[in-house]
């Protein structure tokens, strides 16, 4: 995508499309020699692509110019993918943290405290630290099958088309949607798309998922003759935060403004939930680690109790 954008900067400056292909790479010469032979670009390029980039290509070159389409397209998949990196930032050192405390809290209830049983099994305390290990084991076995089932149930009714509506009774996933939906009418109104033209292309663009639902339900409304506000303040797919931003933007002829206010809004609003569930996480693994260096301890105490009472 890197290359595309460009391509498309050298075209805006003026250069041909031959000689812009040759600066960004020279290893596209059979394009080159292609668009000599009077095969065009979309047919030799675009319209073989796979992917979100290609398929937002092929639909705003309909709209604009090739540099255009080509910005327009990078952009739409730049926010796309703009949440996806903000999550995986935020949350992959206390999940990292997380798995590594249930993973030696396993080990070493499953393993370890076994064979040191079998060592001190005279030891006076060794039934209470027993008890405390089955404790924790259980502990550690319900946090696992949680951290398990829960994803299953939601990849499950995510896949099912029938228990999808479910998954939108959930906050999370309907600012997901909103939040999607958003980043997608905001492109589109800076490329200049009618409401008709905006809701066609949401709903050719996404076949499957909980945003390929709203964009149905949102492009059937309108098409049975709802007005644009009651089509998208009345849809169960939103959430009531992007509704009311919906609203301002569209009472006060700033639509753009209010979108793009809600798109930051909602990014800030996602880092703070997730730097409180971080440090949650953070706070329960360490307490686990600690809880481990505890019993550790009292097992170490155990050769000197058993010494002290003969």
């Amino acid at each position: 995508m890197n290359q595309f954008v460009q391509l498309a900067s050298l075209l805006e400056k003026g250069y041909p499309l031959a000689h812009s292909l040759l600066i960004v790479d020279e290893n596209l010469q059979p394009i080159v020699d292609q668009l000599e032979q009077g095969i065009s670009f979309y047919d030799c390029v675009l319209a073989k692509g796979k992917g979100a980039f290609y398929q937002h290509c092929r639909f705003f070159l309909e709209l604009s110019t090739l540099p255009k389409a080509i910005m327009n397209a990078a952009s739409l998949v730049e926010k796309q993918q703009a949440i996806k990196r903000l999550w995986l930032k935020e949350t992959s050192y206390p999940l990292f943290i997380l798995c590594f405390a249930l993973i030696t809290l396993f080990v070493f209830t499953t393993a370890v405290f076994p064979q040191l049983t079998l060592t001190f099994s005279e030891a006076e305390n060794l039934n209470q630290l027993r008890l405390m290990i089955t404790f924790m084991k259980g502990l550690t076995y319900g946090l696992l099958m949680l951290l398990i089932i829960v994803p299953l149930l939601c990849i499950v009714c995510y896949l099912k088309p029938d228990y999808r509506s479910l998954l939108c009774r959930l906050p999370l996933f309907l600012e997901l949607i909103s939040y999607v939906i958003a980043s997608d009418m905001l492109s589109l109104i800076h490329c200049g798309c009618s409401t008709k033209e905006m809701f066609t292309y949401l709903h050719h663009l996404r076949k499957q998922g909980l945003s390929a639902d709203a964009s149905n339900a949102l492009f059937n409304a309108l098409q049975a003759g709802e007005s644009f506000e009651d089509t998208v303040t009345s849809s169960m797919y939103l959430s009531a935060r992007f509704k009311y931003f919906f609203k301002c933007g569209l009472h006060t002829q700033q639509l753009s403004s209010c979108l793009d206010d809600y798109l930051l809004f909602q990014q800030q609003r996602w880092i703070r939930q997730i730097k409180l569930v971080c440090i949650g996480i953070q706070c329960f693994s360490y307490g686990f680690i600690a809880l481990i260096v505890v019993l550790i301890y009292q097992i170490m105490l155990l050769p000197l109790e058993m010494i002290g009472s003969f």
